[in-house]
């Protein structure tokens, strides 16, 4: 029996639960302020995962954490 292999997991910046990585939405910093990536082509640089529900991004909104995470001013 062969290892199952192992898959990337990242921690949500609203809610702070661990998942997958391909369930968890990436945002990275652009010229014109903050973009989510799509999901089969990142970009390159500083990232935060937020969870695909609307309660983990008004939550990340309200504490501040995608603007913490991302190193934004």
């Amino acid at each position: 029996m062969t290892p199952e292999p192992r898959r990337p997991s990242r921690r949500c910046v609203g809610c702070g639960a661990r998942g997958p990585q391909a369930l968890l939405v990436r945002c990275t910093v652009r010229a014109g302020g903050v973009a989510v990536d799509p999901p089969r082509h990142p970009r390159l640089g500083r990232g935060a995962y937020v969870c695909a529900r609307m309660e983990c991004w008004q939550a990340a909104a309200r504490r501040g954490a995608l603007a913490r995470a991302l190193r934004l001013p």
